[in-house]
């Protein structure tokens, strides 16, 4: 149980700095990274959905 939660808690601190980096990224107000950042979101849904189960 330990180590799945200390996984899971370092899988958290991974998207919030992630998220955090993307936001200031996008927040350099450069057209071609805001483009960058949502063709990344969208190819990273149509990749990982099916892979959860519910696709």
């Amino acid at each position: 149980w330990f180590g799945y939660h200390v996984g899971q808690t370092l899988f958290h601190v991974a998207q919030v700095v992630l998220g955090y980096m993307v936001m200031l990224a996008v927040m350099s107000y450069n057209a071609w990274i805001f483009l960058g950042a949502i063709a990344g979101s969208t190819l990273g849904y149509f990749v990982v959905y099916p892979l959860l189960g519910r696709g």
